[in-house]
């Protein structure tokens, strides 16, 4: 709670120790010496409980016993053992209210102690999980803050709360956001829940995640009741492990380019070849004694036309071997497709496998909706599919070897890619592990392509899956949600 710490009470020990044993002493010579006809002894229970400020339950009944021993002590002074029913009915009230007092007093120590120790554990939670509790009532603005608050905002614990400080802390990025919810708030209909980075006066940035739920006070005002909790150490772990992801991606990339490398040497060489060949037949179109300069017109754009599809192969290889940060674009499912099959032409042929294409058409009329992703990652995931597909029909001889490529609309709206081939299909044991990191059936596989494949899609909100197909072989299918303009 918002309070600053309490001065130690060993401190006024020694001072509420004398006093409580001047005040037996003088209740002890009252009672013993003044010939008073009333129960001073009923005030050794204010003895009794100034002791609970300073002892445990075995002083406090030690106490007690002292404050009894010291009321039957008075009355045989003064009375001795003389039959003195007002006076032993004096006593009897004394030691009744002495012991009454000190059953209260045990109780009470007894259940402040079990609500400090219910507020030490909390207080230790809350800093273990970097999470603070607040409460804020928006007609009066007042807050009340944990000191884990205080902590996350490296504010001194005796700092009043208010709005103002949550804003000096606030990100400057983030201010708006921050705004925006406090007026919502305002309203007091409905939750909060906002994550937000704060920038500290030593120029560290924290990110905290707020929650907050209205509530009525006893006045019927809108009071929120809410958590603050310190995320900065996940969201660290997290973008750690996005940029692990990152690499793990672009070494698959480039891994899975390097067994692509007969396929990737015959694209870019044979518009290379073709451009030589141009070459050579401008030059005998200008050799000639009246040159064909409409031949050589023609061999040249040729050879532009060549040298652009050479360029087109590289920049697509730049692309996937390069490692850099996800791009996210609207784009056309179909082209990433055809982009990926343009590249590994040659390992489609050089396996004898036949593709069969079946793209819905974006103007057809179950029309196929962009998509918002990175080019390359789809590409990635693209790649390794067609790829394990063409290699799970290496070793088919007695029947033909088909991938079928397939994009539609489901009925979610969401876009549908199939790839299916026709090999050897998948073990059922092996069914649920097939996108698990590290597991491959393959005897030379780091069993890490369908894995990177399933967090690219979840990353780009969609999910992957395998199925056996109607036929032999099987097909590997994933969404990817539609582009929406108000999303970006």
């Amino acid at each position: 709670m918002n309070r600053t710490s309490p001065p130690s009470a060993l401190s006024n020990w020694p001072a509420s120790r004398l006093i409580a044993g001047a005040l037996a002493i003088i209740i002890f010579a009252i009672d013993t010496f003044t010939p008073l006809d009333i129960a001073i002894a009923v005030l050794y229970v204010i003895v009794v409980l100034m002791a609970t400020n300073f002892l445990r339950r075995r002083g406090v009944i030690l106490v007690a016993l002292a404050c009894a021993g010291l009321t039957v002590l008075s009355f045989i002074l003064q009375h001795g053992y003389s039959d003195g029913s007002d006076s032993i009915g004096r006593t009897l009230v004394s030691l009744t209210a002495i012991g009454v007092t000190t059953i209260l007093a045990l109780n009470r120590q007894r259940a402040e102690d079990a609500w400090r120790r219910s507020e030490t554990y909390l207080t230790e939670a809350q800093r273990l999980s970097r999470t603070g509790s607040f409460s804020w009532k928006i007609a009066t603005e007042e807050q009340v803050w944990s000191e884990e608050i205080f902590r996350i905002y490296e504010y001194d614990f005796a700092t009043k709360p208010t709005l103002d400080l949550v804003r000096r802390r606030s990100h400057p990025d983030d201010a708006s956001m921050l705004e925006q919810a406090f007026e919502q708030a305002s309203s007091g209909a409905q939750n909060i829940d906002i994550t937000h980075r704060l920038l500290m006066p030593d120029g560290t940035v924290k990110h905290v995640k707020v929650l907050a739920h209205p509530a009525q006070d006893m006045e019927n005002n809108v009071e929120y009741i809410g958590v603050l909790m310190d995320i900065t150490a996940a969201k660290r772990a997290e973008e750690a492990l996005q940029e692990l992801q990152a690499s793990l991606a672009h070494v698959t990339r480039v891994t899975a380019l390097g067994e692509l490398t007969a396929s990737i040497a015959h694209e870019v060489n044979q518009p290379l070849a073709a451009i030589v060949t141009y070459g050579d037949a401008g030059l005998r179109w200008l050799n000639r004694e009246v040159p064909q300069l409409d031949e050589v017109r023609s061999a040249v754009e040729r050879m532009i036309d060549c040298a652009k599809l050479a360029g087109e192969v590289i920049a697509r290889l730049r692309a996937l071997s390069r490692k850099t940060t996800p791009e996210m674009v609207r784009l056309d499912i179909n082209e990433v497709v055809n982009e990926v099959l343009s590249l590994i032409r040659r390992e489609i042929a050089n396996h004898q496998v036949s593709v069969r294409l079946d793209l819905a058409a974006p103007t057809c009329s179950t029309s196929l909706p962009p998509i918002f992703g990175d080019r390359v990652q789809l590409q990635q995931v693209i790649l390794n599919l067609l790829v394990n597909g063409i290699q799970a029909m290496a070793v088919v001889r007695d029947r033909p070897r088909e991938l079928l490529i397939r994009t539609q609309a489901d009925n979610t709206g969401q876009v549908l890619v199939e790839i299916g081939d026709s090999g050897i299909g998948i073990d059922p044991e092996h069914a649920g592990q097939l996108f698990n990191a590290f597991f491959t059936t393959k005897a030379d596989g780091m069993g890490m392509g369908l894995s990177i494949c399933r967090s690219i899609i979840e990353a780009h909100g969609g999910r992957i899956w395998a199925s056996h197909n109607d036929g032999p072989g099987t097909i590997l299918q994933f969404t990817l949600p539609a582009y929406r303009a108000d999303a970006v």
